[in-house]
This record gives structure tokens, C-alpha cells and sequence, in this order.
């Protein structure tokens, strides 16, 4: 992808959402629905609780998801990337 956002409940993630720029949103299982965008393919949403890890898993599936609609082939995060495996 070009371009894309991950970001939480924000101005931010509603003006990427409106210029349909591929995002994620970070929202937690106590955000309504009234603050999820309806009717676009191009945010995945993911729901967490405070002071949880979200799985790599589920991120990558999101990624995924917003790539096969823009087109794009991913290989997907690994745990400790970015890492020398120390």
C-alpha cells in the first residue's frame, strides 16, 4: 500500500476514513457502534480491551483484508520483526 493509517478513535482516523485511504481502526469493546464506520471496505476495525496485547494474528488478518481490496500481496507481520533475534 501507498498509503495507509492505523489509528485509534480520532479526528484522525475519521478524516483518513473520509479520504479512503486504507485504514485500521483501534477502537476499544466500549466504543458504540455509532463511531464505526458503515459501508466501507477500506477500514478494518479492531476492538480491544485496555491494557490487553492485541494478537499479531488479528492484525495481520485486518492488513490482509484491506490489501486483497486495494490489490496488494503481503507477507504479513512476524513476532520480532524488526528484531536482530536476540
Amino acid at each position: 500500500m501507498r498509503r495507509s493509517a492505523s489509528c485509534g478513535n480520532t479526528d484522525y482516523f475519521h478524516f483518513a476514513v473520509s479520504l479512503r485511504i486504507p485504514t485500521i481502526g483501534l477502537f476499544t469493546r466500549h466504543d458504540t457502534d455509532n463511531w464505526l464506520p458503515k459501508g466501507t471496505p477500506w477500514v478494518q476495525i479492531l476492538q480491544g480491551v485496555k491494557g490487553q496485547q492485541l494478537s499479531i494474528e488479528e492484525f495481520n488478518s485486518k492488513i490482509d483484508t484491506l490489501l486483497h481490496f486495494t490489490g496488494v500481496k503481503y507477507s504479513g507481520l512476524t513476532r520480532g520483526a524488526g528484531t536482530d533475534g536476540a
